[in-house]
């Protein structure tokens, strides 16, 4: 959450507001599989959930690397 207070400093404009859009889905994404997990601890079907929840994870971390190699790299 960090990233979303520098784009707006650094003055990036419609990129700068691509990548919070970016970063508020990823956001999104991480708290989806935080949840998954907690009911895959809960809950009775645990193996899929559990599953699911690491799907999310995955697609998360992936989102958030690509957000950090479009900041870096300035690519868009």
């Amino acid at each position: 959450m960090m990233v979303i207070p520098v784009v707006k400093l650094l003055h990036f404009g419609q990129v700068g507001s691509l990548l919070d859009k970016l970063l508020a889905v990823d956001t999104i994404i991480f708290v989806a599989s935080a949840g998954l997990s907690y009911a895959a601890m809960r809950g009775v079907k645990s193996a899929i959930l559990e599953k699911y929840a690491d799907q999310f994870f995955m697609l998360g971390l992936f989102e958030l690397a690509l957000c950090a190699v479009l900041l870096a790299f300035e690519i868009i």
